[in-house]
């Protein structure tokens, strides 16, 4: 299976598949400004089915976020955030880890 990495316009790693797709397919999943990017299709280093030369199909799908791109706020010292859904109702969630510190006498 082929390992996909997609690159931004100044040519920065913004993902990279883990080359366990679905249904024998590599996937990539990531929200995008409108831009330029660039696909690199790769063999997996010791992969018993390395990707076939050839021809392989790039579908896009385009799925408008609201509001799109705005900033959230996450307090004062943010250390790390996470996604995911924590509240089990279906939709993306986001988290944020702030430093916090406090002065013992």
């Amino acid at each position: 299976m082929p390992r996909l990495t997609l690159y931004g316009n100044a040519n920065q790693l913004l993902i990279q598949s883990d080359a366990v797709g679905q249904g024998g397919a590599a996937r990539l999943d990531q929200q995008l400004q409108p831009g330029t990017y660039y696909l690199a299709v790769s063999a997996v280093t010791g992969s018993a089915n390395p990707p076939a030369q050839g021809t392989y199909l790039v579908d896009v799908t385009f799925d408008p976020a609201l509001p799109p791109f705005q900033p959230l706020p996450v307090g004062t010292g943010p250390r790390s955030t996470a996604a995911g859904d924590f509240n089990h109702d279906g939709n993306l969630d986001l988290v944020a880890a702030i430093l916090v510190t406090t002065r013992c006498p």
